[in-house]
């Protein structure tokens, strides 16, 4: 009678244990899958709002550039000259190079006319500050993305 009694408890407890696993299997998966949507979701919603702020972005630097004319108007072009000097310091900051390391031309004066008008530069500048603001967009949206993804992962 003890063997049977305790075989058939081993049994029992086995069997148990077996559905106890069965059920822990099936909450993990659970658990991963309802987290799984979230961060999905996370996912999904920052790059729709990034979409629209690159679009917002774009769309302020088109109405920029179409005022150029508007604002820097001819005249103003012909009267302002846009000396070398200025160019090589423009460009070298758009490239994040140190003006020191580049050298004018030779026989180019700094103060001499690019023949670069001042519409340009102001169309150029606005270009540029798209592509600043379009880049903190994106920081934006990667931090918020991290920190989303984070309070999903410390909820678990």
């Amino acid at each position: 009678g003890g063997v049977w009694a305790a075989r058939h408890w081993d049994e029992g407890t086995i069997a148990d244990l077996k559905l106890a696993q069965q059920k822990a299997i099936t909450r993990a998966a659970e658990t991963a899958a309802d987290v799984q949507k979230r961060q999905d979701a996370v996912t999904l919603n920052i790059a729709l709002a990034n979409a629209g702020a690159q679009e917002r972005v774009r769309t302020v630097t088109r109405t920029i550039l179409e005022r150029v004319p508007i604002y820097v108007s001819p005249e103003a072009d012909h009267a302002c000259v846009v000396p070398n000097g200025f160019v090589r310091l423009f460009d070298a900051a758009a490239a994040g190079t140190d003006p020191a390391s580049l050298p004018g031309t030779a026989g180019e004066s700094d103060g001499a006319a690019s023949g670069i008008a001042l519409s340009e530069v102001a169309a150029l500048s606005a270009e540029h500050d798209a592509q600043y603001h379009a880049t903190a967009e994106q920081l934006k949206a990667l931090e918020a993305w991290v920190e989303d993804q984070k309070q999903i992962a410390n909820r678990e």
